[in-house]
């Protein structure tokens, strides 16, 4: 008996179909505003922040942010160029054991994309991001954010992340360096990851 009511109920089982409720529209901005907006909300959140148009800025601006340290992890497909000299380079292989990625000052990474309204950038572990734990682990990140990978709102953000989550894709969502306020309101800064947050942004 117990056997056929599973039967039913599993012939009856079907994937539940919620339906979105209508965004509201919201007026478009211009490109410039749209990036005006993000570096506003990224400084906010206070993280630093350094804006080039030429790509060959990158390493001494990078430099800049790393203020004297060496030991840097980074995605294997990373760009070296993009890098300053002098640096001990740890590539994110999945070998990486936790005790060596625990050793490393800083990460550099790129990033799938940037929201105007929030100041978010959310990684999704594809291109030039590595891992989700090597954006925790070490206590300072650096994010190159190109420009053309800014949107607007939330809205687009998911949009654009949707063949991420199809694909299985882990999400990692950053506003500003590690901080909560869970204990008496005080703010306490770096419980869930990094303390320093240093963001890129390219064009």
């Amino acid at each position: 008996m117990k056997e056929q009511i599973l039967k039913a109920v599993r012939a009856k089982k079907r994937a539940a179909v919620t339906p979105l409720p209508a965004y509201p529209e919201r007026p478009r901005r211009t490109d410039e505003e749209v990036l005006a907006r993000f570096l506003e909300h990224v400084e906010d959140y206070k993280a630093r922040v350094e804006r080039t148009q030429d790509l060959a800025l990158l390493p001494a601006l990078i430099q800049r942010f790393l203020q004297g340290q060496t030991r840097v992890v980074i995605p294997a497909d990373l760009p070296v160029e993009w890098l300053p000299e002098g640096l001990t380079l740890i590539r994110d292989t999945p070998d990486l054991s936790l005790n060596t990625l625990k050793q490393q000052e800083v990460v550099i990474t790129g990033c799938k994309l940037g929201i105007s309204d929030t100041g978010t950038i959310v990684l999704d572990s594809a291109v030039r991001q590595g891992r989700r734990i090597i954006s925790l682990i070490p206590d300072h990140h650096i994010c190159i954010v190109f420009r053309d990978q800014v949107v607007q709102g939330v809205f687009e953000a998911t949009t654009t992340l949707e063949p991420s989550v199809q694909a299985g894709l882990p999400l990692t969502w950053i506003s500003g360096p590690s901080a909560t306020s869970d204990i008496e309101l005080v703010r306490v800064e770096g419980v869930h990851g990094p303390r320093t947050l240093d963001v890129l942004v390219v064009g």
